[in-house]
């Protein structure tokens, strides 16, 4: 293979393109080296299944099929084959649940991808959402095909988990998973250029976007930037969490924020906040939430990573903040799947200390490859 980060160039800047479709793979790719900086654990080939890509894009082309004001993403009639199916599901999950935004693509997949969410999530919307991705799925095909020069040159067609003993998973990946094959040396580029192929990335899309004609009105270049960068409202995002805390409070519980040491009890103020800020991670996962001091986080944590000593610090109060999850029957369910949804099985025995370990690894893994602001 040539030069990696040229590759990865070539295919945003100079590769012939009719869709958004190679933007949106090489996001992808790159947005899950970010979320798995810790994959794989030897020199190998990644292999990520294709339904993880589409609920990436299923968030990314949300913003561009807004009834009111939909954005083209491609030459032809037909932008993009799935633009009816999203377009639809947006218009009933609006129906639904009143609300909607531009990021409202990574709530729906936040929700569709928890169990303890979905269960209030009407049957005909998860049907929906299956639909899209399907569709999505499909239509990832084409640009997996003809990144590169020629055909099936950068990547192998994709091929079931079963079909590729050599390559390493991604966590939650079954054997009958059709998967996106990446070589090692380019995916450990996404992971070490992450910070620069996103900006690439972003400002090739914007630009391919304003260039193209919309049928209804203009769309500057600043709007579609602030499109395909927006995100969710946290607070909306963690109430369930939130609540199941409270109840642990109410049965004597206590807390203590991670970066204060400030004791949280019943009548103590507190925001549940996500160590890795929703700005650089748009996906809340219960090992990522912790009970803070909430003058604190407004005035110094804000968007910011904890640096690493902040971060040795705080690890005896992630341990107990974890074992507290752990005792609760349903909170334990919840931080077990979404922390194996992000690294894997660990042993039920050590859960809390294997998780804080993983945790402490995966901050500094981010912090390294994305050059974050810390406090």
């Amino acid at each position: 293979m040539h030069d990696p980060s040229t590759i990865i160039t070539n295919i945003l800047k100079h590769e012939s393109k009719r869709t958004t479709y190679k933007f949106a793979l090489v996001r992808a790719i790159n947005d899950l080296a970010l979320q798995y900086p810790h994959h794989p654990l030897i020199p190998s080939p990644v292999a990520i299944p294709l339904w993880m890509l589409a609920r990436l894009w299923f968030a990314y082309f949300w913003p561009f099929v807004d009834p009111a004001m939909p954005i083209r993403q491609g030459h032809d009639q037909t932008d993009m084959a799935f633009r009816e199916d999203l377009t639809y599901f947006r218009q009933q999950w609006q129906l639904a649940n009143g609300e909607d935004s531009s990021a409202e693509g990574y709530y729906v997949t936040h929700v569709m991808a928890t169990s303890r969410h979905t269960q209030h999530c009407p049957l005909e919307l998860e049907e929906l959402y299956q639909t899209c991705l399907r569709k999505l799925i499909k239509s990832l095909h084409q640009p997996i095909r003809f990144a590169g020069t020629g055909e099936y040159n950068l990547f192998q067609k994709p091929m079931t988990l079963a079909e590729c003993p050599h390559a390493t998973p991604l966590p939650q990946t079954q054997p009958q998973d059709l998967c996106l094959v990446v070589p090692f040396d380019l995916w450990q580029t996404f992971q070490q250029l992450s910070l620069h192929i996103e900006e690439v990335c972003l400002d090739q899309w914007c630009a391919f976007t304003h260039a193209l004609h919309q049928p209804h009105h203009s769309v500057h270049l600043s709007t579609i930037h602030a499109l395909l960068t927006s995100r969710p409202d946290e607070r909306r995002m963690v109430i369930w969490e939130r609540n199941q805390i409270d109840r642990l409070l109410l049965q004597g519980f206590t807390f203590h924020c991670p970066w204060t040491r400030k004791l949280i009890t019943v009548n103590t103020p507190y925001d549940l906040d996500p160590i890795v800020p929703i700005t650089i991670y748009p996906l809340v996962e219960l090992w990522n939430l912790m009970p803070v001091d909430p003058i604190f986080n407004s005035q110094t944590k804000q968007d910011r990573l904890p640096s690493p000593l902040s971060l040795e610090r705080a690890i005896p109060v992630l341990f107990v903040t974890y074992q507290h999850y752990w005792s609760s029957n349903v909170l334990k369910s919840g931080l077990k799947n979404d922390a194996e949804r992000r690294f894997g099985n660990l042993d039920t025995y050590r859960f809390p200390t294997q998780l804080h370990h993983y945790t402490q690894d995966f901050i500094h893994q981010l912090a390294t490859h994305r050059h974050l602001a810390q406090f």
